[in-house]
């Protein structure tokens, strides 16, 4: 509560990390430590839901229309679920991709139109310059 500055922590939530709260303020998605389940809390019905299974830091589109998050194994992708349905589409598969970040071996944004920004590790094979002043 900002008015008060108190915190407190929500119901049902022991267990959860990585919590990621949407921009419009209604939901707040976490992962599970156990199980790889993307778990969001809708402050409107003060419950928490499982709506689908992932990993990863997730990240909300700017409308809060849609969250992202991350599947491994064989076929890891950039997963992006439609909170009204929970329809969960591929946003960018990562499967030819040389991934790098700081944990869990991937670093991931998103630009303005919702498309994953993914940063990757190109070796020491290919060196880059980049001038920012002439």
């Amino acid at each position: 509560d900002l008015r008060t500055r108190r915190a407190e922590t929500l119901r049902g939530a022991q267990g959860y990390f990585a919590p990621a709260w949407s921009p419009d303020g209604r939901y707040i998605a976490a992962s599970t430590v156990r199980g790889s389940k993307v778990m969001l809390f809708d402050f409107r019905n003060q419950q928490w839901a499982e709506i689908a299974v992932g990993w990863g830091f997730m990240k909300w589109s700017l409308d809060s229309q849609y969250l992202y998050f991350l599947r491994h194994g064989s076929h890891p992708a950039i997963l992006k679920i439609r909170i009204a349905d929970r329809k969960i589409e591929e946003a960018a598969s990562l499967s030819d991709t040389r991934l790098t970040g700081h944990l869990a071996g991937l670093e991931y944004s998103l630009a303005p139109d919702g498309s994953p920004v993914v940063l990757r590790d190109t070796g020491i094979q290919e060196i880059y310059s980049l001038s920012l002043f002439h």
